[in-house]
């Protein structure tokens, strides 16, 4: 039987994984699924959370300190909360390494502008292996 599960990933997002069988945690292509998430949370209106930053980073498969360079941050700069101009870029590179994305840097730091829906979630099914595909991201 298809059941949901829910997860975050450990963005602040909650994520609605539909058609996984058995109920418990799913054995899924996680780079695919991790794509997807990040694409989302890249392209979401209103400024990053810290657990967001944090998620995308390591999407990124960045340490703290290559990313500080990576974003022209100061060394010891706080990267729980970004300036604009860096949450942008961070935004625009997630989007660069997801294949067949594409955003341009004014689109996202437009977003970062925008207010944050605190009820934001996404909902992607993973019935077939073979496409996951988001069917909520709002």
């Amino acid at each position: 039987m298809d059941e949901n599960y829910t997860t975050e990933l450990g963005c602040d997002t909650p994520v609605t994984l539909l058609g996984v069988e058995g109920g418990t945690e799913p054995s899924l292509l996680v780079n695919t699924l991790h794509d997807l998430v990040a694409e989302q949370i890249a392209n979401r209106a209103g400024p990053l959370t810290t657990k967001d930053i944090r998620f995308l980073r390591t999407y990124l498969g960045l340490n703290p300190m290559v990313f500080k360079k990576r974003l022209d941050l100061d060394e010891n700069a706080d990267i729980t909360a970004l300036p604009p101009e860096a949450e942008a870029r961070l935004r625009y590179e997630v989007c660069q390494e997801i294949e067949g994305v594409e955003t341009s840097l004014e689109e996202l730091t437009a977003l970062i502008a925008q207010s944050r829906d605190l009820n934001y979630r996404i909902t992607i099914d993973v019935s077939n292996p073979n496409n996951y595909r988001v069917l909520l991201a709002a």
